[in-house]
This record gives C-alpha cells, structure tokens and sequence, in this order.
C-alpha cells in the first residue's frame, strides 16, 4: 500500500511540473506569432490595468525550457515603441525604431533562434554596443526582413 502512495504521489508531482511547464510557454491571454516559415514563435501579453505594458518574449523550446527570454516590455504611451521584424533567413527577431526623418535605425534588441541568444542592452553593455552587434546579426541573416504584424497595442485587446 505504502508503493501506490509513494508512486500516485510521484505521478501527481510530475503532473504539477507539466502544468507550470505548459502554462509558462502557452499563458492565457497571450498571442502566438510565427515566422513567415512557421519555424520560430513570438509570444505577445499585454499586462497591467492603470499602465499597460506590452510583453515580447522569444519561444525557442528547448533552449528556452523553463522560460519564454523576454525581448522587450514596452509600456503604452511611453515613447516611441518601435517595430519587430524578422530578419531577412527568419532566423532572429529584430526590435528596432526609426529615430528621425532620415530614417536612422536605432536597434533595442534582437533574438538570434540559431545561436539561442539575446542582445540587448543588458548583455551587450552599452546602446552603441547594442547597435553594433545587432546590425552585424542583421546583415549576417540577409537584412531586415518581413514586419511582424498583430502584435496588441494594449488599446484593443
């Protein structure tokens, strides 16, 4: 009697770690966009009710097991928010805005799907840094590609 107990206990537990798994990489509320390819997802939430923050995260199961690794969290009304693309071979999320009416691109952060890593502000130190290795990535990967549309503004969802 005291192996059934020890064994249901055990398949309850397991049970629990793949419901936070699932809940962690499908949240409710959240929109799944994918690569023209299908290959790569993007999740976008939209949190918050006095200040609505827009939440970009990057799903590259296995490399993002436990979490989804966030891109940006762009609060509603605060500044220019920018645009997602893909680049050019699908294979990173680019996050970048125009600064001024000659267009310069200023880049915020990028999600690379073939080396599983981010760049951001945070791991590259310093925004001129941030630039620089983003638009490297960027013409490695053939350009700036396709604009990720459907993505919640935080007004209508």
């Amino acid at each position: 009697m005291k192996v059934k107990k020890v064994w249901f206990a055990f398949v309850i537990a397991i049970l629990a770690v793949l419901v936070v798994w699932w809940i962690r990489f499908h949240p409710f509320g959240v929109k799944v966009l994918t690569n023209p390819s299908k290959t790569h997802r993007m999740l976008a939430e939209v949190r918050g009710l006095d200040e609505v923050v827009v939440l970009i995260r990057a799903s590259d199961w296995p490399h993002t097991f436990f979490e989804p690794k966030m891109l940006s969290a762009v609060t509603e009304g605060r500044g220019s928010p920018g645009n997602y693309y893909w680049t050019q071979d699908e294979s990173a999320i680019l996050y970048l805005k125009m600064e001024n009416e000659q267009g310069s691109v200023h880049y915020i952060a990028a999600y690379d799907f073939r080396e599983h890593r981010i760049l951001n502000l945070a791991t590259t130190g310093s925004e001129s840094e941030c630039d620089v290795e983003i638009e490297k990535l960027t013409k490695e990967r053939g350009g700036v590609g396709s604009l990720i549309v459907g993505l919640p503004d935080g007004k209508n969802y």
